[in-house]
């Protein structure tokens, strides 16, 4: 870090805080081998984790204080992490608190490392804060304060996090893929909204009861006309038809009149013709599922049911 000018309290500074690629080298503070592994990846969580937090300003101390002894008296603030592709660091600003704009103006400090939560698998993932010092672990970078684990600090972060977070961005993609797939099968368009789809299925449905409500009134009609039911009951037993189908179709069927004639079907007989709808409608009325039901609507809007 260069200092062109005298610092005065409140003063910013853009400063350097990781790399985004490599691999180094350390030793953690309980003095065991440990290596860091950077990416772009890792910076870029770590931002979004700032933001989650609330991007609330970081607190730098001196010499590690704040993780050794408790000591929380901050030689400044950083604040607007963010992520530099073309220099591959992760960045930020330190604005200094008037002691350290003395320990920087003095040359007392030189140097900025970051305390930085680990994944299980060696990648950063939080910025817990940073520090003033002059034995940096990396002297090419602005260096890392290597701790994998220490007792009173959380430096590993739970796996658990990181697991959930993976398992909802799974879970957001395999909805996507659903609403995409959703949108072609009811014929709209790719920027079509959730609240289009609804009003489309809705739809769909209300045509699909109206066309079952006709159906079951056009069935009780029939069944009552075999029967014979005296004019002024017809409309009493066809809204109980509609109630419970089967239980007043059996009840029908008892008072069901008997043909008296035999029907002879002459060979020079020619079946009457159907109109184009009502061939549509019997093609309608075959089908079993409701899907091949909703199908054969998409394909045929012009039918008349």
């Amino acid at each position: 870090m260069e200092i062109k000018e005298p610092l005065k309290l409140g003063d910013k500074i853009d400063i350097e805080i990781m790399p985004t690629e490599g691999q180094y080298k350390a030793t953690t503070v309980d003095g065991n081998d440990f290596i860091e592994k950077f990416s772009i990846e890792s910076a870029e969580k770590i931002v979004e984790n700032w933001k989650k937090d609330g991007s609330k300003d970081i607190l730098c101390d001196i010499d590690h204080s704040s993780i050794d002894t408790n000591n929380t008296s901050a030689a400044g603030w950083v604040s607007n992490l963010y992520v530099d592709h073309e220099a591959k660091r992760l960045k930020g600003t330190l604005q200094v608190s008037e002691k350290g704009a003395e320990l920087l103006n003095g040359l007392e400090f030189r140097y900025l490392s970051p305390v930085l939560f680990f994944t299980d698998d060696n990648y950063p993932y939080y910025l817990d804060s940073v520090s003033l010092t002059n034995t940096p672990r990396l002297q090419e970078l602005k260096p890392v304060y290597n701790s994998k684990e220490k007792e009173d600090a959380l430096i590993v972060v739970n796996q658990e996090e990181i697991n959930a977070d993976e398992d909802e961005t799974v879970n957001n993609n395999e909805e996507q893929k659903l609403m995409e797939e959703l949108k072609e099968i009811l014929g709209l368009p790719a920027e079509a909204t959730d609240e289009d789809i609804k009003a489309s299925v809705k739809e769909i449905v209300e045509k699909l009861k109206a066309i079952a409500d006709e159906e079951i009134a056009d069935e009780a009609e029939e069944a009552v006309n075999e029967c014979g039911i005296e004019a002024d009951k017809k409309e009493e037993v066809i809204n109980c038809y509609k109630q419970n189908p089967s239980l007043v179709k059996s009840v029908l069927n008892c008072f069901k009149k008997q043909p008296t004639n035999m029907v002879c079907n002459a060979q020079e007989a020619t079946k009457p013709e159907l109109t184009d709808n009502e061939k549509l409608k019997r093609e309608y009325k075959s089908l079993l599922g409701g899907k091949d039901k909703v199908d054969f609507l998409l394909s045929h809007p012009e039918i008349q049911l």
